[in-house]
């Protein structure tokens, strides 16, 4: 039996979201096959089946809204530009409701109704769940968290595993797979020092400070010498004996939303930022260390706006690249410096990396450092594939490459299983009818409040939980199927 979440909750734990879950079923419920393991054809009546037509008329009990697709010619004309390079116009076309044939009143395409009817069906009718990306892998970063905190300990010990063993180098692209080159160690083993913000600013001209509108993480090529309180820096590369690049943290803070005085007050706190990073040079005698291909990937699948630099997208110093992260060169072709964890237990390849030492770890439920998904918390029962259930049987189905070529090798198989099969259901678009009130919720333009983009690494809420103890929360960590499942199908 699937882990059941809690009942009762207290107040004070309580979430608040514009959505809930309905529960995992135990098994699929299949539809019901012929003697030879497939559906009925389609191209006929059946003397013992029924077939008609089911009218229905719907009323919109809240603001709805369907966007229209553009024409072949305005889509070539502007469809790609963003709202800030339209005219009104082209504005008031892109956003017009979806229409067909008239302008005068709004249509719902029947393909958004069969979408939303076949979901209920899943639902009710026991269906699997399948169509769920293992693409995002989830990692998380537990710095300074409290002692309550369900990763704490996690994070803890894994950074307690990785203690002196935190390097810094320099990224490498050689024949399409990147490299560290790891940088020289001082006189106590270290590749980078940590430097205090407040004492090195007054130094460093072109460094951005924290509370700044508009900070960004910066390279700053420099050189220095000495250690902690006799440690002398400078932008000018000739002054001082030793040379590196000084490497600055992210803040963190929502600088769009708050003052220059509130940004300095945040990050006075006890977890507030205050560190950076001098990575010292290149050490052209050290054999490069391949990165894991396999981490890249599941790196840039779990990229953060923060990552993607989308928060300071407009600043020309930005070094982010929307797709790959950190893996590009910075400016004039200089190798990028990056702190990653020296490869342990005879690993030949880095899997552990980031833009500053307290890089993020992936979640790793078997403690293989191999990232989490979504669907390693998803029962095998319920996402069984080759099954046909109910909403298969009447809307149709189109099997993955992958999962073809898996039914096809089993020789043992007197027959192989359909790769698709059409629907046996039609829907029309709905027309409009009447109105009570007006077709139309205002003649103006409006920006209605936009549902953010799901998150689910708040593993609070999208795993089932049996405890509202906050140290005893499941997460992407614990084990899938005993521990914990997804709560199921997410409905708003």
């Amino acid at each position: 039996m699937n882990p059941k979440h809690l009942k009762k909750v207290p107040d004070e734990r309580k979430a608040v979201a514009p959505y809930n879950f309905i529960e995992l079923p135990e098994k699929v419920v299949e539809a019901k096959l012929e003697l030879n393991g497939k559906l009925r054809d389609n191209n006929r009546y059946y003397s013992d089946r029924h077939t008609g037509k089911i009218v229905c008329t719907l009323k919109t009990e809240s603001p709805l809204y369907i966007r229209c697709g553009l024409t072949p010619t305005d889509f070539a004309d502007f469809g790609e530009k963003s709202n800030e390079e339209l005219t009104p116009e082209q504005r008031q076309k892109k956003a017009e409701f979806f229409q067909h044939h008239s302008k005068q009143y709004p249509i719902l395409p029947g393909s958004s109704l069969r979408g939303m009817v076949r979901t209920l069906v899943e639902i009710v009718s026991f269906g699997k769940i399948e169509r769920v990306s293992d693409a995002s892998k989830f990692f998380f970063r537990a710095v300074a968290a409290d002692s309550d905190d369900p990763l704490a300990e996690r994070y803890t010990n894994a950074v307690g595993k990785l203690a002196g063993n935190v390097s810094a180098g320099y990224l490498e692209k050689r024949d399409g797979k990147w490299f560290i080159r790891p940088a020289i160690k001082n006189h106590l083993g270290k590749s980078f020092i940590r430097v205090k913000q407040e004492d090195i600013k007054v130094y460093l001209p072109s460094l951005i400070t924290m509370e700044k509108a508009n900070y960004l993480p910066q390279y700053l090529k420099i050189s220095y010498e000495g250690v902690g309180e006799s440690l002398k820096i400078s932008e000018n590369c000739d002054i001082y004996e030793h040379k590196g690049w000084l490497v600055t943290s992210g803040n963190m803070l929502d600088n769009s939303k708050t003052t220059e005085a509130e940004r300095k007050r945040l990050l006075r706190r006890k977890e507030g930022r205050k560190f950076h990073y001098i990575v010292l040079q290149s050490d052209n005698s050290a054999v490069s260390i391949p990165i894991s291909e396999d981490a890249i990937r599941d790196y840039r699948n779990a990229l953060t706006d923060f990552q993607k630099g989308k928060p300071f997208k407009q600043n020309y110093k930005n070094t982010f690249n929307e797709s790959m992260g950190f893996f590009k060169y910075l400016d004039n072709e200089e190798p990028r410096p990056v702190f990653y964890c020296e490869p342990q237990n005879r690993q030949s390849t880095v899997t552990l990396f980031g833009q500053s030492p307290n890089f993020r770890i992936p979640y790793s439920p078997k403690n293989d450092g191999k990232a989490a998904s979504a669907v390693d918390f998803i029962p095998e029962e319920v996402c069984e594939s080759k099954k046909i259930d109910l909403a298969d049987a009447i809307f149709g189905f189109v099997r993955r490459k992958n999962e073809n070529k898996e039914q096809g090798s089993d020789k043992n198989k007197k027959e192989k299983q359909e790769k698709s099969r059409a629907g046996r259901i039609f829907f029309s678009d709905a027309q409009y009818k009447s109105e009570e009130n007006g077709i139309w919720l205002t003649d103006d333009t409006i920006t209605p409040q936009i549902l953010a983009t799901p998150k689910p690494t708040t593993f609070q809420h999208y795993l089932v939980q049996k405890s509202h103890e906050k140290k005893s929360l499941k997460h992407y960590a614990s084990q899938p199927n005993q521990d914990t499942v997804i709560r199921g199908h997410k409905l708003y």
